[in-house]
């Protein structure tokens, strides 16, 4: 007697990606910061934000689509330009990540306003 089997298999992707140390995350964030504020490339800059990126900003929602959506129409109109200003500017403005592996996972901005009269010489930050 003469058996034939077949039998089919499907495989996922899978991709396993070594720990990164911590020059490699440099490097991958420095690209990131690079492509977010220097050359504003949203699309670009994007890739390097996890999925299901958590957002604390209070006028955008978590994941990378809502975010992408908000800040592209921003960061793409040719108009607006980013400049570094050396200048006395009496408020701090802080944006703080949460980078996991090879992503940016968690995002945080402040700014804060120096009272006039503040009785502390400390930096806000």
């Amino acid at each position: 007697m003469h058996m034939r089997t077949s039998t089919t298999f499907f495989k996922a992707l899978t991709l396993i990606l070594p720990l990164l140390g911590p020059g490699s995350q440099k490097l991958i964030f420095t690209t990131f910061v690079e492509e977010f504020y220097v050359t504003r490339d949203i699309p670009r800059a994007f890739s390097h934000i996890a999925a299901d990126y958590i957002q604390h900003n209070p006028v955008e929602l978590d994941g990378v689509t809502s975010s992408f959506d908000f800040l592209d129409p921003i960061f793409s109109n040719t108009s607006v330009t980013v400049q570094i200003l050396h200048r006395v500017f009496e408020a701090a403005i802080l944006d703080l990540f949460r980078f996991d592996g090879t992503c940016v996972q968690e995002h945080w901005d402040v700014i804060q306003e120096r009272p006039v009269n503040a009785p502390n010489p400390h930096a806000l930050f």
